[in-house]
């Protein structure tokens, strides 16, 4: 009787649905208690709900109120509530063996502690590769200009550039600082945009000879030597025919000792790159023959032209190798021991090629 009482004061307070559901919850435990009596000795009943069963349940039935869930704390169905946090009665993990614990990693410094003596060993026997190297003094640009213009040997320093016209006010005087500074014997000077009313005392620079072959028919192009004084240049005429559009002059310097091709190879010619190589080839065949000893040097832009094409039909070898467009072909790669690529005081987007000996 203190029984039902106990429930009758559980039950005031709560709503039809969840009554219902009390109800029901008595009366089949009654009905299960009643079959265990009356079979005895059998096994009593048992409900067997699959994890489904009581999602599906959980859903339909809803979320209790805070009086039923007082209702059932004071039945003593409530289980002990957890918080979110374990606190004190966490778990604590099972220590694991070390053999089998992640090293934390505290530096990106390699830790050779693991290495055994037998291993240091057999790397202090080891034979080394390395070998030292004396530093040797190198030629400077400043220091190569300090010194003659021309080797002991009789070879004159050269300088290479691409003007994009030369015959812009104050060029010439730029362009004869520019020799003076690096002290150059010869100058090779491509695209001087020169014309028959550029007469000689006007683009002439003091202390040099100026030998010149200007573009006819069309504007722009044009080559031009400047050759020391000092040194006996005159230009030379291939027994070759030459093709009029080409822009090449050779010069002939001390007796036929070395010979200067100025080379202007325009983007767009108005002749096959093919004709220009024969003419090439056909020149250095002649030098070749005529005089055995003497040098050869072929500079100026040759734009889209290949090395490769050039060295092929010649022999000769491009010597020029830093990020510019002048280029220098000569027949002995020795004859020069410093090659620069130095920015020109003449205005112009090329940059100059300083040859010393």
């Amino acid at each position: 009787m203190s029984n039902f009482k106990s429930i009758g004061l559980g039950v005031r307070g709560l709503r039809p649905p969840e009554i219902v559901v009390v109800i029901i919850a008595v009366f089949m435990s009654i009905l299960i208690s009643l079959i265990c009596k009356l079979d005895d000795g059998a096994r009593p009943l048992s409900w067997t709900l699959t994890r489904q069963a009581l999602l599906t349940l959980r859903v339909t039935t809803g979320k209790p109120g805070q009086s039923t869930r007082r209702n059932i704390a004071l039945l003593g169905c409530a289980a002990r509530r957890r918080g979110c946090r374990g606190g004190q009665l966490k778990a604590k993990q099972k220590q694991k063996p070390e053999s089998s614990q992640i090293p934390v990693i505290t530096g990106n410094r390699r830790n050779f502690s693991h290495i055994d003596n037998t291993r240091n060993a057999e790397r202090d026997y080891r034979h080394r590769t390395l070998r030292r190297i004396h530093p040797q003094p190198t030629r400077t640009l400043s220091d190569a200009v300090d010194s003659k213009m021309q080797s002991p040997l009789g070879i004159p320093s050269l300088y290479v550039l691409n003007a994009a016209a030369l015959s812009k006010p104050g060029a010439v005087d730029h362009l004869a600082a520019d020799l003076k500074s690096y002290g150059a014997a010869i100058a090779v000077i491509t695209e001087t945009y020169f014309k028959s009313k550029h007469t000689d005392n006007i683009i002439s620079i003091d202390g040099y000879r100026l030998h010149r072959r200007d573009r006819a028919g069309r504007k722009g192009g044009g080559v031009a030597t400047y050759v020391l004084l000092s040194l006996r240049s005159m230009r030379w005429t291939p027994s070759v025919t030459r093709h009029s559009a080409l822009e090449i002059d050779w010069v002939c310097v001390e007796d036929g000792r070395m010979f200067v091709a100025a080379v202007f190879h325009p983007p767009r010619p108005t002749y096959k790159p093919e004709e220009l190589l024969c003419y090439i080839e056909s020149c250095v065949a002649e030098i070749s023959h005529d005089y055995p000893l003497a040098e050869i040097v072929i500079a100026g832009d040759f734009n889209q032209l290949a090395d490769q094409d050039v060295i092929e039909c010649t022999g000769l070898t491009q010597v020029v190798y830093q990020p510019t467009r002048g280029k220098v072909f000569v027949s002995n790669p020795d004859i020069y021991s410093a090659i620069h690529a130095v920015t020109s005081v003449v205005r112009s987007d090329h940059k100059a090629v300083v040859c010393l000996p």
